[in-house]
């Protein structure tokens, strides 16, 4: 459209002087030389006016898309609650203000942090917006006042998040920095009160030459906090080892699938044993991964991150049907059966048709009642005094043990809700943690507690087990306050399947 006008209004200044011209000539010809000269005069102040009103026109228009293009910028990148800059604009502008820094980039000194608050989403659940915005407003005010190498700042969406473009000061290491960020903005005023803020925090260095793209240094920085939340540290700087790690994961997922169908997840099994008879009377169904790009690789690399991305579902459903597999083989040839347990991951509370799937696949195998043991965690019942998931866990509890499956209750007493999830459970088993083991050493008060909990446990109808057995103090300890099952390093290691059921076979499991 202003291409339009500017090309009219050019037309206007280049023709005139021919459009005079002949206005002239006729006029000449029509009435005199005074027509003409009249007419002639008359001609230049309407064109004046037309180009007046046609460059007034182009004025407005470029004024109103100016404003239209302004309100279309500040919508697309600033958080709307707060007026702050937002991620897009982050990704978008840090680019060419970094480029403005070119010397502090060249010392080495400019970086990337990245924020996480892990209690805004409970104050929002308890305070008005209007108040928590003011805060996080007055909050990132105060970080730029006292740290004034904070360049630029910007705010998630949901407003507990913070990118950062800083310059290392002098005298300070870039984890000082980081740390002094975090420091700097641990109390947050809502109202009239003030509450601590807990952080986790990431640092990505800008490289001093070369190119770069921002969106990478923004991962980086968010993957040295999501490292160093692992860790249980609040500041995490992004180093080689993170990267091949990153590397690894995605590795790891990417692979998942393929080494599903193909039957790398092997099954290895550690005893779960009688302590006074020494006599093996179950198993613990663990995943290792033999994988042909990667190498051995025990469940410490992959199970949280299956945690995360959701293939532990279609991992635990492999594992439950070796499981079963191996029982319907022995059963088949007339050997020892003894109880398999395979770990439910508490991703299966929220997942649809659950119960159906594992329904089809006992009925599949239709081996006899308590073969295969269900080994669930508190980790599935965070929402357990809600009566709606109360209620929905006690029924797919029930239905789980009318299949066929014995229950048990794993890493009993690491959780808030253990004595809950008693009341309401029909479980057959529980499974001591290990930490209550290692407390029971250390003090009275942790050996009466060990010794009411088993009691509780038996008073219930349940079989008590404690796991994490690793020398005869702790068998001596579980025999003095009633405990004679236990699973742990003492009695045996996890090994291959195959070799379980070779010292079952030759050897009853003794030890």
């Amino acid at each position: 459209m202003l291409q339009v006008i500017f090309v009219t209004l050019l037309s206007f200044f280049v023709l005139p002087g021919s459009l005079i011209a002949d206005a002239a000539s006729q006029a000449a010809g029509i009435g005199g030389d005074m027509a003409a000269t009249q007419n002639l005069g008359s001609v230049p102040t309407a064109f004046l006016v037309i180009i007046s009103t046609i460059f007034a026109c182009s004025v407005y228009a470029l004024r109103k898309q100016s404003v239209h293009e302004r309100e279309n910028y500040l919508l697309a990148y600033t958080n709307r609650l707060t007026n702050l800059p937002n991620f897009g604009w982050f990704e978008y502008e840090i680019p060419s203000i970094i480029r403005k820094y070119s010397l502090e980039r060249e010392a080495g000194k400019l970086f990337i942090v990245k924020m996480k608050s892990q209690r805004l989403e409970s104050l929002k659940s308890t305070y008005d917006r209007d108040s928590i915005v003011k805060g996080i407003v007055e909050l990132t005010k105060k970080l730029r006042e006292e740290n004034s190498w904070i360049r630029e700042l910007s705010i998630s969406s949901e407003m507990s998040q913070l990118y950062l473009l800083c310059c290392l000061p002098d005298g300070m290491t870039h984890e000082e920095a980081g740390m002094k960020i975090v420091s700097d903005g641990d109390a947050m005023h809502v109202g009239s009160y003030s509450f601590r803020m807990k952080y986790s925090a990431g640092i990505a260095k800008v490289p001093s030459n070369g190119d770069f793209d921002i969106v990478d240094l923004m991962n980086a920085a968010d993957t040295a906090r999501v490292a160093a939340t692992d860790k249980k540290e609040t500041v995490g700087i992004y180093n080689e080892e993170i990267r091949k790690k990153k590397l690894l994961q995605k590795s790891i997922e990417n692979l998942a699938p393929k080494a599903l169908a193909n039957g790398e997840f092997k099954v290895w099994l550690q005893p779960k044993y009688d302590i006074l008879r020494q006599q093996t009377v179950g198993a613990e169904a663990l995943v290792r991964w033999q994988s042909p790009e990667l190498g051995f690789l025990m469940p410490v690399s992959f199970i949280g991150l299956f945690e995360k991305n959701g293939f532990i579902i279609e991992l635990d459903y492999y594992m439950l049907e070796q499981a079963f597999k191996i029982q319907q083989e022995r059963l088949a040839a007339g050997m020892r059966v003894v109880p398999i347990s395979v770990n439910q991951s508490g991703l299966h509370s929220s997942e649809s048709g659950y119960l159906q799937r594992m329904r089809t696949i006992a009925d599949k195998y239709g081996l006899p009642k308590g073969s295969i043991d269900l080994e669930i965690t508190e980790t599935v019942f965070v929402d357990f005094e809600t009566k709606e998931s109360r209620e929905s866990t006690v029924r797919a509890v029930d239905e789980l043990r009318n299949m066929g499956f014995t229950v048990s209750m794993d890493d009993f007493c690491t959780g808030y809700s253990s004595i809950a999830m008693l009341q309401n459970l029909s479980v057959d088993v529980m499974k001591i943690d290990r930490a209550m083991l290692v407390a029971a050493e250390e003090s009275e008060r942790g050996r009466r507690l060990l010794r009411e909990v088993i009691r509780m446990g038996k008073s219930m109808d349940m079989q008590v087990l404690c796991e994490g057995i690793e020398k005869r103090e702790h068998e001596a300890l579980l025999i003095e306050n009633g405990c004679t099952y236990g699973q742990g390093f003492y009695f045996k290691k996890p090994a291959p399947a195959e070799e379980f059921f070779r010292i079952l076979d030759s050897f009853g499991g003794t030890r």
